[in-house]
């Protein structure tokens, strides 16, 4: 079993972003052997991931592991906030981007919980997460001290959990080599309290 260490609960504007680390470089390592096995047997890298389904569909023991340590961020995510689930699913595919690939700012609609684990990260590789108070400008201490976005400078083996509501983007990378992670939606999710 691969430990999950419960780096920070990052605030740039509200406490919404936990960051997760697994202290097992090799672990990382044979996950990213993994996606470059799986993404070998697609002309287009694209045709892998339509079926969100990775974390079931996958039949290795490391995947199985990075299902359970998915589990266990969501379930320190939610208890954090006196929570707990009773019912979710777990929508899950991979992302591969090279220098030139970005993705513009997104939400994840129909998303309880954003979970993203980054398994290769040339310098660079970040996440930018927008404020979304600075959408209402009407509110005047926010044009003063909010920032309006924030940057988390991804790195292998973190694990980032967020809203799906938060609008965030994945700006070009600063040198060559692809930028790999596994994304999760977290679906139906039903809770109660702890």
């Amino acid at each position: 079993m691969v430990d999950l260490l419960f780096k920070e609960e990052i605030s740039p504007f509200t406490n919404y972003i936990q960051h997760f680390k697994t202290p097992d470089p090799a672990f990382t390592s044979r996950i990213h052997d993994i996606i470059k096995q799986e993404s070998s047997k697609y002309l287009d890298i694209t045709e892998a991931w339509k079926e969100y389904d990775l974390l079931d569909t996958w039949e290795y023991k490391e995947i199985k592991e990075l299902r359970d340590l998915f589990e266990a961020a969501l379930e320190h995510y939610l208890n954090s906030r006196g929570l707990k689930s009773t019912y979710h699913k777990l929508q899950s595919w991979c992302n591969i981007r090279g220098r030139t690939s970005r993705h513009p700012a997104h939400i994840h609609a129909f998303t309880s919980i954003v979970l993203n684990y980054y398994v290769s990260t040339p310098k660079g590789s970040g996440i930018v997460f927008h404020n979304p108070v600075k959408a209402m400008s009407y509110i005047e201490w926010a044009d003063k001290y909010a920032p309006f976005e924030y940057t988390i400078w991804a790195e292998p083996g973190m694990l980032l959990a967020s809203p799906g509501w938060v609008v965030h983007e994945v700006p070009y990378t600063s040198e060559e080599g692809d930028r790999v992670s596994i994304s999760v939606n977290v679906v139906d999710l039903e809770v109660s309290y702890v």
